[in-house]
């Protein structure tokens, strides 16, 4: 849904400004699908190779990087995440982003760098988002509004892997245990 106007015939949301956030289509921009999300209005987010599509049970509404800050950093969209915000976070190649209810997005930096690629985003349970960025992990810092690093060496990733590994199979040993 746009929040100024809607020229339903052409598929365009008109923001008042020289430039279309989406496009409306019967179909998505790409059958690469990468990832999906369902938001709080039940509308079903699909990240494709060639943009962000929001489909709303009839079309398809379609979001590119359009070279406007206001726009998806790239149109690789690698994983979407809706918070118990109900935030619709969007990682792509070129960083992360995320929905506004201005139907446009709004970029959140990674430690002052240009470009991270945001393989996956998830919430943990006190709030926090995360994202894990390859062989790196940040956190969201609302106050600042940025992505912080806190995990950035492959030793450390390792080990924690390492670590979740033996929690699990001690896990799993007790619940065979038990049976």
């Amino acid at each position: 849904a746009c929040h100024n106007s809607c020229d339903q015939d052409a598929g365009l949301c008109d923001l008042g400004e020289d430039y279309a956030i989406a496009t409306a289509r019967t179909e998505p921009s790409s059958f690469e699908i990468r990832c999906l999300a369902e938001d709080q209005r039940g509308q079903i987010w699909i990240g494709t190779k060639h943009g962000l599509n929001r489909y709303d049970g009839h079309e398809y509404y379609q979001y590119h990087n359009n070279q406007d800050s206001l726009s998806l950093p790239d149109n690789q969209v690698y994983s979407l995440m809706c918070d118990s915000r109900g935030r619709l976070w969007v990682g792509t190649v070129d960083g992360i982003a995320y929905y506004t209810e201005q139907d446009n997005f709004h970029r959140v930096p990674i430690n002052d760098r240009p470009t991270s690629i945001g393989f996956q985003l998830v919430e943990s349970p006190d709030s926090c988002i995360l994202a894990n960025l390859s062989n790196e992990v940040a956190v969201y810092d609302e106050e600042a509004d940025r992505f912080h690093l806190v995990m950035n060496s492959g030793d450390h990733i390792e080990s924690a892997i390492k670590h979740n590994i033996q929690s699990i199979r001690k896990e799993v040993e007790s619940y065979i245990g038990e049976s």
